[in-house]
């Protein structure tokens, strides 16, 4: 049974956050678009995507997370990630997500010296 995905959005300074909820399959594209503009409309130099312990993604999820990621970088914004369960750590690291990202452990820690 999949789990409807929302997108809420917070800003800390420079920073948007991303705080996704749900499973990030082929309807992720459109919400996680729009909060990753939403952030950036209201100043963000700097995202950071927050996921669920329990968060599901498959490939269609992998593309739009690919979709932010291109994005980010073709701005020239730093992008981090955390709250990943180790198999989505092991796939982000095999699609090489990781060139574009950086995971870290908790929000905290992707936050430290990210001013």
């Amino acid at each position: 049974m999949s789990v409807e995905l929302r997108v809420t959005t917070r800003i800390q300074g420079t920073i948007g956050i991303l705080d996704v909820s749900g499973d990030v399959t082929d309807t992720a594209h459109d919400p996680l678009m729009s909060a990753y503009q939403d952030v950036i409309h209201r100043g963000a130099k700097k995202i950071l995507l927050t996921f669920q312990p329990k968060s599901f993604i498959n490939s269609a999820g992998i593309r739009v997370i690919m979709a932010v990621a291109f994005q980010a970088e073709k701005k020239k914004q730093a992008l981090r990630v955390t709250g990943l369960s180790p198999h989505m750590i092991e796939i982000f690291n095999l699609v090489g997500l990781t060139s574009y990202l950086t995971i870290h452990n908790s929000e905290k820690d992707s936050l430290k010296g990210w001013s």
